[in-house]
């Protein structure tokens, strides 16, 4: 992640600070502490596609080796949570779709080809499915839940005084969590705000994940929130770097989250 943020233009300082609070943060040393593999993999995994994924757009990255890359990460992470590397296609693709229509200088164009893609397309994909799918279909309403709800639960989670039994070594951590929740949410707002291509990407990233989990109650837990803890984790150093740069302390940020990161030339 340290490359990774570097790669995509934040400043030393910020790497450096990010870099010993994602070492030293309470839900890391508590996942590290407890004997879970599979998560824990998932989320270095995770970690390592997005830094090869961001990397496939510089200019000097070699393509071929680093598409080899982004592929064995990928087929790894698949055989640990196969819809994972689905979810991140479907993220690179929808985020340079929204690049090509972005740069497009006819508005009324730019309007047609965002309708079709995302109402007529949905559309005729469903119809599809529904034609051939429809018994799993009828599975997957049957254990569907608000989004909305879940996936602020999902964020949320797990409330301190409503661990399980199993998650017990995540009090303390959950407790960490709720109190520095005003900087995530600010932080996660100031990360919004910041025009880079490699934040956007992990931010809609972000957004499609949560918004999958929110459906799926089950699905709502602690090992499943670990695996976007490194942008959780971003946002909460954002939020609290954003408001104490307010008060004219660690860096001039005027509001301006573009202060993070390095001067364009």
């Amino acid at each position: 992640m340290y490359k990774f943020l570097q790669n995509i233009g934040f400043n030393n300082m910020i790497c450096k600070l990010y870099f010993v609070f994602f070492i030293l943060h309470w839900e890391i040393i508590a996942w590290s502490n407890f004997l879970n593999l599979k998560d824990t993999l998932v989320h270095t995994l995770t970690i390592t596609s997005f830094y090869y994924l961001q990397k496939l757009q510089l200019k000097q990255t070699k393509k071929v080796r680093t598409f080899l890359a982004v592929a064995f990460v990928m087929i790894v992470l698949s055989f640990l949570r196969f819809y994972i590397p689905l979810f991140m296609i479907f993220t690179f693709i929808t985020y340079r779709f929204l690049q090509f229509v972005n740069a497009i200088k006819d508005k009324k164009l730019r309007i047609l080809i965002l309708v079709s893609v995302l109402f007529i397309g949905p559309l005729l994909c469903l119809q599809f499915l529904l034609s051939r799918y429809q018994f799993e279909i009828n599975l997957f309403l049957g254990s569907f839940t608000n989004p909305l709800f879940g996936a602020i639960r999902y964020l949320f989670t797990p409330i301190p005084w409503q661990i399980e039994p199993d998650y017990t070594f995540l009090f303390w951590p959950s407790v960490f969590n709720w109190i520095s929740l005003p900087f995530m949410i600010y932080g996660i707002f100031m990360l919004f705000k910041m025009d880079n291509p490699g934040i956007k990407l992990l931010m809609l990233y972000f957004i499609l994940i949560s918004i999958f989990y929110g459906c799926f109650g089950e699905l709502q837990g602690p090992r499943h929130r670990l695996q976007i803890d490194f942008i959780i984790i971003l946002a909460q150093l954002i939020g609290v770097l954003s408001l104490w740069a307010g008060k004219g302390k660690v860096i001039d940020l005027d509001t301006k989250p573009s202060a993070f990161l390095i001067p364009q030339t």
